[in-house]
């Protein structure tokens, strides 16, 4: 296999405008146990189109995003990421507000693998590995939001 595309819908306890700003390299620090980011470019400090950042991969090497797109108002954030000697991915994520000042957050990860390593990651990517992953996010972010 040499590419893998898995979604998951979070429910989250606040409403989109408190949630996206939390999609934030920077910010993710808050909340994402263990997550560390270094910014290499951002006018503001913070996530907008055109922000590069690395956090480091599996096995310690820096993987680095680029913000494709950062629409707040619509809700929207993409990034595209490359693990050197390992694989290429996008992650494009979508908030929509529901009922009693609650959201939805759908993350898409794509993975395409670059090298035998690369296939490694993919396969290990699987349906479970991201839903215990999503998981874990989920509550941490409703938790940081509830603080």
């Amino acid at each position: 296999m040499t590419n893998v595309t898995h979604t998951y819908v979070h429910k989250i306890s606040a409403p989109p405008a408190d949630v996206f700003p939390m999609l934030c390299p920077v910010r993710e620090e808050e909340y994402v146990s263990g997550w560390t980011a270094k910014i290499i470019h951002s006018d503001s400090g913070i996530a907008e189109k055109g922000c590069v950042f690395q956090t480091p991969n599996e096995n310690g090497d820096p993987t680095t995003w680029i913000i494709t797109q950062h629409d707040p108002q619509a809700g929207k954030i993409q990034f595209a990421m490359v693990a050197p000697d390992s694989h290429a991915s996008t992650l494009e994520v979508s908030l929509e507000p529901c009922e009693k000042n609650t959201s939805t957050v759908s993350f898409t990860y794509t993975h395409i693998a670059l090298t035998d390593r690369g296939r490694e990651f993919v396969q290990s990517f699987t349906a479970e590995f991201f839903r215990i992953k999503m998981t874990a996010f989920e509550k941490a972010l409703n938790t940081r939001l509830k603080a």
